[in-house]
């Protein structure tokens, strides 16, 4: 069992008081001085060579490589790096009484580190930072160790150093044991290196507080002196906040948890309130950490530890803001969870094989209570929404294109806005109207979150109610047989096979191996990423943290522009997994900087004709969000269904007046057909696109947009080109390309992402272009000159 805060203290105490003592008792005063003077001599030589050796190409330079990895590329994942450190040999572990620390030895030893890809927001099981502190912890105590080898007072030099040299080795000890993930000893070096760091502070308070405080005025020796404090009290901060990740890291790695029997005792929840009282001393300590090295004199550290220290004060404190987002992802989970109270939730299955605005066509939905991270009850309607249409007490209009199928407007269509929060309410609402009880939120799902689940708990057994086994491969083939072909006509209960099924597979979910979690986790983290998993919590606090972690579906606000396919299938069949979508993109600037956009989408049906699913011919309302206020030049391509195929709501059915308040008043132009209105803070044309199978159509929308493009000149400020271009939630990946056109006489003066060999943005003559994959939301500026 490790010490606590109290028996460190006093260790550290008996262990400063029994050196003095010992001291006294040992030779005389003066040989003692003379022979330390003489081995500090060749030993301080020997370690400076040391350090210049380590600063270069060797582990030095590596472990400075590995930081700047880790903190300086967020946007891109960071690449594995082996850092070998050659440090000295442990001392022996610090004992109630020393006689004296003698010279270390100079044996070699390695480890190696692998620095993970840091991100500003808090993913993959959020536990990212972690390795990134070990190493700071390494390069930091290396500035503190080779920092007091440089000092002019002798005796507080020698001191310094040989503690430095046995703080140094505990933390390497403990970087190297968390590697090896023997948390135990981590744990056990970490504490080892936070009384090492109190009995360094306790050498200075030696010396006298008078003394100390009129050398740490004076130039440059009241400097070095002054940092040196505060780099062993930053030292001090760093290491015992270690003990605290080591106890963190054991809670989400339960394979080589040391407390078994808390994990097998207690539920997700109790996990997550353990881990946020952890969290919260880390914060405080990694905090004090960033205060002292604040408040270091870079100016007055040897010139070759110079970068390293500044590097560290700059990226230290994204460490702490890793940790803040960890605290509250803890936190928002746990509340999730109904950690405190208990919360019930509509679950809906968008099926974005037939596309709709916030992911796919609602076919089922589940309403689930959840205590403690359990769920105490489920009930999923064998029709699905269906069951609650009759139910429904409110008569009232669908969105125009949605009497293509039904003029009237019911909870399996409600998703019609692509803005998540908005869609969300609106379900909820539906729900409610149709005599379903008040939820706390939404949550909502695609096939892709449970075909990656099933990838990890394992198949589910069906073969006694329907003859199948469901494994991820088949999932959404037996799926849509079991629901669409093969039900029971009498009992007319089609979606009762998702309702057999879902109690199993969240059951295994939230029971699932010790050893499965952290890949639970990570899997949903970026289900989440890419929009398949959504949350809306009717709570303002809870959603605000929602969107801060982009997991809303919210429609984001760009300052420049910005730009949002949306598809919606209606009557289209389950075609969109078969659809192939590529969009081009081109702005034109005028040397007057007027903006003319155009956007050409390419859909390409790989559909078998015949096929049950996939055969039949996709039939998309498609809408373009861009900057509110552009104009509609010029639209093509498009083919709008016979007009006899829509219907009319009869007479008691009324204008909805939420769908009123945001669509607001839409212009058809009368040329293209194409719907023109604004929403969610931009302008949005909407027009139709149908496509057989195995054909490809092209159409093509030209506007003008809101504001202009101009150069950095001598008086005036220059306007920039910026494009914030948002994937449709729950989509399949689309093929973007993008080309922005400017003038001979503009040059670039910044751009983003920077110029790299194997950036996306690629500059040619009087041209930008960037081509991706659509996998996630992006972001690309231009700042011109001239």
């Amino acid at each position: 069992m490790s010490p606590t805060k109290n028996q460190k203290k006093h260790t550290a105490r008996r262990v400063m008081t029994s050196h003095s003592s010992d001291d006294n008792e040992s030779i005389p005063e003066s040989n003692v001085i003379n022979l330390r003077e003489v081995v500090l001599q060749k030993e301080v030589e020997k370690l400076r060579s040391e350090l210049n050796k380590r600063k270069g190409s060797s582990g030095f330079g590596r472990l400075k490589n590995s930081i700047t990895d880790v903190f300086s590329r967020p946007d891109k994942p960071a690449k594995k790096v082996s850092v070998s450190l050659k440090t000295k040999e442990q001392p022996k572990a610090v004992e109630k009484k020393v006689e004296k620390i003698e010279p270390v030895e100079k044996k070699r030893s390695t480890i190696k580190i692998k620095t993970p890809r840091p991100r500003l927001h808090f993913e993959r099981a959020q536990l990212k930072p972690i390795t990134g502190f070990v190493a700071i912890c390494l390069v930091l105590v290396m500035m503190i160790f080779g920092f007091w080898g440089y000092q002019y007072l002798l005796e507080m030099r020698s001191r310094i150093v040989d503690i430095s040299v046995k703080a140094f080795d505990q933390l390497v000890v403990a970087g190297e044991a968390a590697t090896e993930k023997e948390y135990d000893t981590a744990e056990e070096k970490f504490s080892e290196a936070s009384d090492t760091f109190l009995l360094a502070q306790s050498e200075l308070d030696r010396i006298g507080h008078t003394v100390f405080t009129f050398l740490k005025y004076i130039p440059i020796k009241g400097q070095v002196l002054a940092s040196g404090e505060h780099l062993l009290q930053s030292g001090q901060a760093i290491a015992s906040a270690g003990q605290d990740i080591t106890r963190l890291i054991e809670l989400y790695n339960p394979e080589v948890s040391a407390d078994k029997e808390f994990l097998a005792e207690n539920n997700l929840t109790d996990l997550l309130k353990s881990s946020s009282e952890l969290i919260e001393p880390v914060r405080d300590k990694i905090s004090s950490a960033v205060d002292h090295l604040s408040q270091v004199k870079v100016d007055a550290l040897p010139v070759e530890y110079r970068s390293d220290i500044e590097r560290i004060q700059e990226e230290l404190p994204i460490l702490t803001k890793n940790f803040n987002q960890f605290a509250e992802f803890s936190d928002l989970f746990y509340q999730l969870l109904g950690g405190d109270v208990q919360k019930r939730y509509l679950m809906i299955f968008q099926n974005n094989r037939e596309m709709r605005a916030t992911g796919g066509f609602i076919g089922s939905i589940a309403m689930v209570d959840i205590k403690d991270g359990a769920i105490t009850k489920l009930e999923v309607p064998g029709g699905g929404p269906y069951d609650l249409s009759g139910q429904l007490k409110e008569k009232v209009i669908a969105p125009a294109p949605m009497h293509l199928v039904n003029p009237h407007w019911y909870l399996q269509d409600a998703n019609w806005f692509p803005d998540f929060p908005t869609s969300a309410r609106k379900i909820m609402w539906f729900y409610e109207k149709s005599g379903g009880p008040t939820v706390d939120g939404i949550i909502s799902l695609t096939p892709d979150v449970v075909i990656e689940l099933l990838k990890i708990i394992g198949s589910i057994d069906m073969q006694e109610e329907y003859g199948v086994t469901v494994t991820s491969e088949n999932f959404v083939e037996e799926t849509l047989n079991q629901v669409e072909i093969e039900y029971d006509r009498d009992e007319n209960k089609p979606k009762q096979f998702i309702a057999d099924l879902l109690p199993t597979v969240l059951q295994k979910v939230f029971s699932a191996e010790e050893n499965e979690f952290l890949t639970i986790v990570n899997t949903l983290s970026g289900l989440l990423a890419d929009r398949h998993l959504m949350f809306y919590l009717s709570e303002k606090e809870m959603q605000d943290k929602v969107i801060g972690f982009d997991w809303g579906g919210d429609i984001k606000q760009s300052s420049g522009d910005y730009l949002m396919v949306v598809n919606t299938n209606i009557s289209g069949g389950k075609t969109d997994e078969v659809i192939d979508q590529t969009i081009n993109h081109s702005v034109e600037i005028s040397p007057s900087g007027e903006a003319i956009a155009t956007v050409e989408v390419t859909r390409l049906h790989n559909g078998q004709v015949g096929d049950t699913w996939t055969g039949t011919k996709n039939i998309d309302f498609m809408r373009l969000y861009v900057p509110r206020g552009s104009q509609l030049i010029d639209a093509s391509g498009f083919d709008q269904p016979d007009p006899k195929l829509f219907s009319w709501p009869e007479p008691e059915y009324k204008v909805d007046d939420d769908l009123n308040d945001i669509e607001g008043r839409a212009i058809v132009d009368e040329l293209t057909g194409t719907r023109v209105n604004d929403e969610f803070g931009k302008t949005v044309f909407g027009n139709w696109i149908q496509v057989m199978p195995g054909e490809s159509v092209t159409v093509s929308l030209t506007y003008r947009l809101p504001f202009t493009v101009k150069p950095q000149g001598y008086i005036d400020a220059s306007t920039p080109y910026s494009l914030f271009v948002q994937k449709q939630a729950g989509s399949f990946d689309s093929v973007f390309h993008s080309n922005i056109l400017f003038p001979e006489d503009y040059t670039v003066l910044w751009q983003w992402p920077p110029t790299a060999e194997d950036s996306d943005l690629i500059q040619a003559d009087s041209s930008f272009n960037y081509e991706v994959i659509l996998k996630n939301d992006l972001y690309y500026g231009v700042v011109f000159g001239q």
